[in-house]
């Protein structure tokens, strides 16, 4: 007879089956709308689950076969069905799951005598096991969106399941009775900690990235207001000065007659000046491209930087505005930020913008005097004030580029820094 320290031992375990079949198929299928077949197959699934644990110890190869097919039901009824695809996932799971409790029970017959002493701790921590197996394939399928999150974190965090088996086996050793009712609410207590916290680590996780996106979104929008505000004073300056021109003109014609030719010329040259500073250095009919390079062609001759730019493109192009506009606006303000603190070398940047072979190429070339510093990966990193913000730049660039079948390449030489961006126009 199951007394009550093992039949709470049975819905944690029961619950731990649950959420780690729930976590596997999370990971590597796509969920469909919820209906009542899905729910049906969950709670015939789980009242599996209740009959093993009632028979715990007695091995059969129908609990493995019913297994199988009831998570197979799930699938069918709560995921996108891939056919083979889907079996083969279920399949390898509990090929997994067989293998991890073959393995744990083999190593505890060698320190345990009792068999239900292998029985009870053998499947706590084979659980325990499968918990962390399951979470690391979790992660392992959304690997790209937790790239920036060091692999020091996941290591600290395996400490919470091995510490759990370990607390299991000292707390089963001291007790010396294998199915007292604190060892079992122990062995369930360690079930649901190493669930909630793996849970509450996601949640956090989610937080973390959501709040990167956030800054990434804040960033571009104060791109664009900087260029917006470039703009709009540059016409400022324009609408201004262009009421007081015609008038200034007609005085000056009427003074060409006159001795004072110094005063003429030096007049005439203010406003060539006026005018060369609404000048536009991009005028290649794409509206995104040219407004992006006008801007930074004011910023950049305020500073004395010398701006190049050569641009062949069509006026409309199959990349959404928005982020042509990051990705070139972000390439050029990283270039900016590197040439205004060089002290030696001249102050220039020349970017080129052009399609080869069905691929939009943008190309900015600059000189650089600071360090260049680089993640394990090989990824650059933000030398700016405040990196933990301006470093999100260059991911965007990336991510802008790999959306399009593209890619970013960058290059070093002589302490020349130039950057390549790739954007596939044939797909999209």
């Amino acid at each position: 007879m199951y007394n009550l320290g093992n039949l709470v031992l049975s819905f944690a375990m029961v619950l731990s089956a649950l959420w780690i079949v729930h976590k596997f198929l999370d990971a590597f299928l796509e969920k469909k709308q919820r209906n009542f077949w899905g729910i049906g197959a969950w709670i015939l699934f789980a009242a599996l689950q209740i009959i093993i644990e009632y028979y715990r110890g007695t091995a059969s190869i129908w609990k493995f076969v019913f297994n199988i097919m009831l998570v197979c039901l799930i699938s069918i009824c709560n995921y996108q069905w891939e056919g083979i695809r889907n079996m083969l996932f279920v399949l390898l799971f509990f090929v997994m799951w067989a293998l991890i409790e073959m393995i744990v029970f083999f190593g505890l017959q060698k320190i345990f005598v009792d068999e239900r002493q292998v029985v009870t701790i053998g499947v706590v921590i084979s659980k325990i096991l499968m918990i962390v197996c399951v979470y690391l394939f979790s992660n392992y399928s959304k690997r790209k969106e937790n790239e920036i999150i060091p692999t020091r974190y996941y290591i600290a965090l395996l400490f919470v399941p091995v510490g759990s088996i370990y607390i299991a086996h000292i707390m089963f050793n001291t007790d010396g009775e294998y199915n007292s009712f604190s060892t079992m609410v122990v062995f369930s207590i360690l079930l649901f900690l190493n669930i909630v916290i793996f849970e509450l680590y996601d949640k956090i996780m989610e937080s973390f990235l959501l709040e990167r996106e956030k800054a990434i979104y804040s960033q571009q929008l104060e791109m664009l207001s900087k260029n917006t505000e470039e703009q709009k004073k540059m016409m400022e300056v324009f609408y201004r000065e262009k009421h007081n021109w015609m008038n200034e003109l007609i005085v000056l014609k009427n003074s060409l007659g006159s001795s004072d030719e110094n005063m003429v010329s030096e007049e005439i040259d203010r406003i060539i000046h006026i005018c060369n500073a609404v000048d536009k250095i991009s005028d290649s009919g794409n509206s995104i491209i040219d407004a992006v390079l006008n801007a930074k062609y004011s910023m950049a001759k305020e500073l004395g930087i010398d701006f190049k730019v050569k641009v062949f493109v069509p006026e409309e192009l199959p990349i959404n505005q928005y982020e042509l506009g990051i990705a070139l606006g972000n390439a050029v303000d990283n270039a900016i930020d590197a040439v205004k603190r060089c002290k030696t070398h001249k102050k220039m940047i020349d970017v080129s913008i052009g399609i080869k072979k069905e691929m939009l190429v943008i190309t900015v070339k600059n000189p650089y005097e600071h360090a260049l510093l680089m993640d394990k990966k090989g990824n650059l990193l933000s030398t700016k004030d405040k990196s933990d913000r301006h470093g999100y730049g260059l991911s965007s660039i990336r991510k802008i580029a790999e959306k399009y079948g593209g890619e970013v390449i960058w290059d070093v030489k002589d302490e020349k820094f130039s950057v390549v961006i790739f954007m596939n126009l044939q797909e999209f």
